[in-house]
């Protein structure tokens, strides 16, 4: 649990009797020791004034959320869904599978190949990932009603990639 007392960017290296700044992805790290003769509270006080002279000069820290962002690496034309294998050794084969994942999911939402075909379980993870839910019935009753409105449209109009054939 984070230190009441820490501003933003600052934590508590307990391990290493040390506390960091670090602002954002790629900023610099420094390290404020408390060993050696300093104590944990002039620790934190030298880090928490590093951490306000960094923001008076750099502005506050961006919230940083990728979500709904295309990156470069996406394959699958809709931000959040990706496809993916898992070998199973019981059977000795890969078994494919379309997934949707975004932030605060617990786990990625897969919709499998063999259970779905290759386009439905595209628009099934899009949809889970629209709605954010790891529901199975929910979505493919979503699935019937987008279908009625022609919604679906247009994520396969995004969509890059295929299962691939075995």
């Amino acid at each position: 649990m984070k230190d009441p007392q820490l501003l933003s960017g600052v934590t508590d290296n307990s391990k290493n009797k040390a506390i960091r700044f670090k602002r954002g992805e790629h900023g610099d790290t420094v390290y404020f020791s408390y060993a050696r003769g300093r104590t944990k509270e002039e620790a934190i006080a030298a880090a928490n004034a590093y951490a306000i002279e960094y923001t008076e000069k750099y502005g506050p820290p961006r919230p940083v959320s990728y979500k709904g962002v295309m990156t470069v690496r996406n394959r699958s034309g809709k931000p959040g869904v990706f496809i993916s294998k898992k070998y199973s050794k019981k059977w000795d084969r890969n078994y494919w599978y379309w997934a949707a994942d975004w932030p605060g999911a617990p786990y990625s939402k897969k919709f499998s190949y063999i259970e779905y075909g290759d386009e439905m379980a595209y628009l099934l993870a899009c949809i889970a990932c629209e709605l954010e839910t790891m529901d199975t019935d929910f979505v493919v009753a979503e699935f019937e009603e987008y279908r009625k409105d022609g919604r679906f449209d247009a994520f396969l109009q995004v969509k890059k990639q295929s299962i691939p054939p075995e």
